[in-house]
């Protein structure tokens, strides 16, 4: 592992944070059996009367009343940061960390991985922690580069920071957990999201032909006509009306944003969000309901979300360059075992559509409050759309303990329900769980 020198080297990460701190001085483990060895070699000696013995005990009793020496904390200074905040699934970001200590001996660092979702790249996949030493003669400050590999959306922490101080020869070391490394934000990979679903564009205005022009207040000019009653003054255009002698007024195009709410419920029957199986749920759920909304903001729609899950959040249709981040805000309400309430969101125990949304929701069908919220949609007049989440492949690969039998009925009821769906003129895809390998679980 390559260590740099003081300074800020090319590459230094642009996004971090600094803690200076204390390390307090903790005994080696070679203190416990110095200790044993000493007081068995006096022992010995008082009982038996050899003075041999007792002399084998003397180096060991020396070496344990030095290293008991009164140790005063050493102040260390560490700062770590990656070189973005935010980046998708399957992104690898370098940082660095860097070190400030009076220490002159040896320097440990380790990071802990609190998580899967962050691990160090493909060429070392499997570790629970990535390690550095830095030897005595290496000149301080230090700085250490770290690379980590997004395996999962979310916003995660790639770990927390461990330092130890050793002198050679020492059985003292001043050690101590530091600080966590930044959270970093990672998105749902919209290639992945698009291979297992493509989709078909939503009208923005229902019942309408998209190339049609109609007329209504909007920026886009659409003609000259006379004027009617009813029509605004400050739609005169005086220069034609004193060219013809008519009263004219300019018409424009109607604005064509059109409105979308993306329903996701995510809990696979009674499984809760505990679980692997659940987990795999929601990062399916999330990936997918991330791509819709993304390619209809690009179109310049509204986009709204309603999030299912301890209770019904809701999140009221919205455009612009804030929308992704506040969309996304929403989804990672779906990996927390708590439904915290922010300003931008209102838990509700029911929600009315705006008029003319197009309604795309994302579940496992595993509870009737959501296939009754689609069925209501539908009944009021919106486009709805049903993204029907099937957990069994995954199921079957997690508890294949499972008895067949049950895996079948489960697999019946959610093909009576996607048919259900179909009959009542609700399209329905069907998308399967795809479970994470055992390596990614490590």
């Amino acid at each position: 592992m390559t260590v740099h020198a003081a300074g800020r080297s090319p590459g230094h990460a642009s996004v971090g944070r600094a803690v200076r701190t204390s390390l307090p001085a903790r005994f080696d483990s070679r203190m416990s059996l110095y200790a044993t060895i000493a007081a068995a070699g006096l022992v010995l000696g008082v009982v038996g009367g050899g003075l041999r013995i007792m002399v084998l005990g003397v180096p060991f009793a020396v070496a344990l009343l030095l290293g008991m020496r009164p140790r005063r904390p050493v102040p260390v200074a560490v700062e770590v940061g990656l070189d973005a905040k935010r980046c998708l699934e399957g992104d690898v970001i370098d940082g660095r960390i860097d070190i400030a200590t009076s220490h002159t001996g040896a320097i440990e660092v380790v990071v802990h991985r609190s998580t899967d979702a962050i691990g160090p790249p493909d060429d070392v996949a499997g570790q629970d922690r990535w390690a550095w030493w830095v030897p005595p003669s290496t000149p301080r400050p230090v700085g250490l580069p770290i690379t980590v590999s997004a395996e999962r959306w979310g916003r995660w922490s790639a770990g927390v920071i461990e330092v130890r101080l050793t002198e050679p020869g020492s059985m003292v070391a001043h050690r101590g957990r530091v600080m966590a490394v930044p959270e970093l934000t990672v998105l749902p990979a919209p290639q992945r999201t698009r291979q297992m679903l493509r989709l078909d564009r939503v009208p923005a205005v229902v019942g309408a032909h998209p190339t049609r022009a109609d007329r209504a207040d909007g920026y886009e000019f659409a003609e000259v006509r006379e004027y009617r009653p009813g029509d605004r003054v400050r739609d005169l255009n005086w220069t034609a009306t004193a060219r013809t002698g008519v009263p004219s007024v300019n018409q424009r195009q109607p604005e064509r944003a059109g409105t979308l709410v993306v329903v996701v419920d995510t809990f696979p029957d009674a499984l809760r969000r505990h679980t692997e199986l659940a987990q795999d749920v929601i990062v399916t759920c999330g990936r997918i309901a991330w791509s819709t909304a993304r390619g209809h903001l690009a179109d310049n729609d509204r986009v709204g979300m309603l999030v299912a899950s301890a209770g019904m959040t809701w999140l009221p249709p919205q455009a612009g360059r804030r929308a992704p981040f506040v969309l996304f805000e929403t989804l990672l309400r779906l990996t927390s075992s708590t439904l915290d309430v922010g300003r931008a969101h209102t838990v509700v125990d029911r929600v009315v559509f705006p008029p003319g949304a197009a309604i795309v929701v994302v579940s496992p069908l595993e509870r009737r409050r959501t296939i009754e919220i689609a069925q209501s949609a539908r009944a009021r007049g919106h486009r709805v759309e049903v993204v029907a989440v099937d957990v069994g492949p995954a199921t079957r690969a997690r508890l294949p303990e499972l008895p067949s039998a049950i895996g079948r009925l489960r697999d019946l009821d959610f093909a009576a329900r996607t048919t259900a769906l179909r009959r009542q003129g609700i399209p329905t895809r069907v998308v399967a769980v795809e479970p994470r390998s055992a390596e990614d679980d490590r």
